[in-house]
């Protein structure tokens, strides 16, 4: 086999797994939409990203853990890229009821001044038998301008 004939080979198998993978992320979305659709909480939960442009916050999120006995512990954290005037976090426990997520408990705001991090964690009581997750609230204020982002968790089945 010649040169040509083999570059011409590595073109079209490239061309088919581009392909191929693409086809197979197609495809992951409607079994996301389906499984909504069935009440699955699991992916519904969508995993947010902040605005790209933003020059201070850099990221974020929460985390929920089954401690056991109806008890959740929920932690949330917010990064900065450099000290700014005022970083914060805020924490929503939201609970399927099989259609929709409910808020549940909502934490008052954390905030730092004059640094680049925060991080809060406390324990909840729920009620046993549902999915919960976290929708975590995240902003900066540097020089009198707020950047803010939503993250989700997620979801867990509470024993």
């Amino acid at each position: 086999m010649n040169i040509e004939k083999r570059i011409k080979g590595m073109r079209s198998t490239r061309t088919f797994t581009v392909f191929m993978m693409a086809f197979i992320m197609l495809l992951s979305l409607g079994v996301s939409y389906v499984a909504a659709i069935e009440g699955n909480p699991l992916l519904v939960s969508p995993q947010t990203s902040f605005d790209p442009g933003f020059k201070d916050l850099e990221s974020g999120g929460g985390a929920i853990t089954d401690l056991g006995g109806g008890t959740i512990r929920v932690n949330g954290q917010t990064n900065a890229t450099k000290y700014v005037d005022t970083i914060g976090v805020r924490t929503i426990i939201q609970k399927w009821d099989g259609s929709s997520w409910l808020d549940v408990y909502t934490s008052s705001d954390a905030t730092n001044s004059n640094n680049i991090s925060i991080y809060v964690s406390y324990q909840l009581a729920v009620t046993s038998g549902y999915y919960y997750r976290v929708q975590s609230v995240h902003w900066t204020v540097k020089d009198r301008i707020m950047e803010q982002g939503i993250r989700y968790s997620s979801s867990i089945l509470i024993k």
